[in-house]
C-alpha cells in the first residue's frame, strides 16, 4: 500500500497537483514536511476499528474534513487513516474514493463486525478503486451491488528503476557462483509471504548447482531468524551438498535488490495471502519468470500478461494459501529444465509490463479519475 501511495502521489505532484499524504507520526519525525513535491502531514495514531484506536484521532479528523480538500482518498481498510473516518464520512465535503488494497481480514472472526458495517460505509464512497477484478475486495463489493462505483487500476513497477542498464553484480556481491541457477524471493519477513515454503519447495527441487536467494526486511523478526537457521541447515545436509544447493539470506538495498532481481532465473513467491503482489510486476520488468501460489489476483495478473505461472495449492478457512509441496517442487524443476519456456515467459511478461503495467501508466489511471470525478 504505501508503495502505491508513495509512487502514484509523487508522480501526481510532478504533474502539478497538490497532493497531501496523512501519514503516523512515529519517533522524531517532523509534522509537517514536503517531500519530493508531496505535503506530508503526521498524526500520532495507532490501531484499527476492530482493534482500537488511539492518539489524535479528532486532530486528524478535523484535518480532514476542514482540510478543503477536492477529493480524499483512503488507501487501504483495516488500519487508522481509513478506520478513524468511517464513522464521520458523511462530514467530510470532499469527493470520496477507496482504495480497500484486499479486505484481507474478511474471513478473519476479530473483524466480523467490521465486515458486517462496511457496505453501509461504502455507500458514502463515490468511487472504490480494485487492483484488480478477483482481488477479495472486489468479489465482497460485487456481492453487495457496487459494481456502478467500481474502477480497476493495477499496480505496476518503475520504469527509471528496472530500465537501468548498469546495475551492479549482485552474484559476486554475495559470493553467488555464476553457473547457478538463482530462484529469488522478495518479501518481508512477516511470516506470510512464504519462505518457509521456498526452503522446502527448492529443498524438494532437482535443481543442481542452484542458490536460493531470500531477500527481505525485518530480518530480526522470529521468521527471519528461522531462515537463517534453514540457510545453516541446508549447508549441513549432505544430499543438498551432493546436490550443490545453497541459500542466502540477507537484506539489501532498494538498487541490490533490483539487480537481484534482473539477476534471478526464477522468482518464487509461495505466499500466504495479498492483494496483489507488486513483485510480479517488478519480475516482468526484470524480465523474470515467476511462481506464485493463487493468492489476491496472482492469477488473473497470470492471465493478463503470461509472465508467470500458478502453484498449485489450497487455500484454508482463514483465507490462507498453502502451497503444495510436491507439486510446486516439481513446477519449479520443470521450468528450470524448460528455458524456452522461461524466455518466452519473460519477454511476454516485459511486454506487458511496458504496455500497461509502468507505475506513469498507473498514475495516468489515477489522474484520469481524479480528473473525473472533479468535474
Amino acid at each position: 500500500m504505501a508503495e502505491v501511495v508513495r509512487q502514484v502521489s509523487e508522480r501526481l505532484a510532478a504533474r502539478g497537483y497538490d497532493v497531501t499524504v496523512a501519514a503516523r507520526r512515529e519517533g522524531d519525525l517532523e509534522r509537517q514536511e514536503t517531500h519530493r513535491g508531496v505535503k506530508i502531514s503526521r498524526f500520532s495514531v495507532t490501531g484499527n476499528w476492530a482493534r482500537g484506536m488511539s492518539g489524535e484521532i479528532d486532530s486528524y479528523r478535523d484535518f480532514v474534513c476542514g482540510g478543503g480538500f477536492d477529493i480524499v482518498v483512503n488507501f487501504a481498510a483495516q488500519q487508522w487513516a481509513t478506520d478513524t473516518l468511517l464513522d464521520c464520512l458523511d462530514q467530510i465535503s470532499a469527493t470520496k474514493v477507496m482504495v480497500p488494497t484486499g479486505f484481507s481480514g474478511l474471513p478473519w472472526k476479530e473483524y466480523a463486525d467490521y465486515y458486517r458495517q462496511m457496505p453501509g460505509w461504502l455507500k458514502h464512497y463515490d468511487r472504490l478503486v480494485f487492483l484488480g477484478t478477483e482481488c477479495r475486495d472486489a468479489c465482497f463489493t460485487r456481492e453487495h451491488g457496487f459494481e456502478g462505483r467500481s474502477v480497476i487500476i493495477p499496480n505496476g513497477a518503475a520504469a527509471e528503476e528496472f530500465l537501468v542498464d548498469e546495475v551492479g553484480d549482485i552474484r559476486s556481491a554475495l559470493d553467488i557462483p555464476q553457473d547457478h541457477a538463482l530462484i529469488l524471493l522478495v518479501g518481508a519477513h512477516t511470516g506470510l509471504k512464504g519462505h518457509a515454503q521456498a526452503f522446502r519447495l527448492f529443498s524438494k527441487s532437482r535443481l543442481r548447482h542452484a542458490t536460493l536467494l531470500i531477500v527481505g526486511s525485518r530480518i530480526s523478526r522470529p521468521c527471519g531468524q528461522e531462515c537463517l537457521q534453514r540457510q545453516r541447515s541446508l549447508r549441513a545436509k549432505v544430499d543438498r551438498l551432493l546436490f550443490d544447493q545453497r541459500c542466502v539470506v540477507t537484506e539489501l538495498s532498494r538498487a541490490q535488490t533490483i539487480a537481484a532481481f534482473k539477476a534471478a532465473d526464477i522468482f518464487l513467491f509461495p505466499s500466504m495471502i495479498e492483494c496483489s503482489p507488486i513483485v510480479l510486476f517488478e519480475c516482468m520488468a526484470s524480465k523474470t519468470p515467476f511462481l506464485v501460489t493463487d493468492v489476491g489476483n496472482s492469477r488473473e495478473i497470470v492471465s493478463w500478461t503470461s509472465g508467470g505461472e500458478i502453484l498449485p495449492g489450497e487455500i484454508d478457512d482463514a483465507g490462507l494459501c498453502h502451497v503444495d509441496i510436491e507439486s510446486g517442487a516439481r513446477a519449479l524443476t520443470d521450468l528450470w529444465r524448460n528455458p524456452d519456456r522461461r524466455r518466452s515467459m519473460a519477454e511476454r511478461g516485459f511486454t506487458a509490463w511496458q504496455q500497461r503495467f509502468t507505475w506513469e501508466k498507473v498514475a495516468s489511471q489515477y489522474e484520469l479519475l481524479y480528473e473525473q470525478l472533479r468535474n
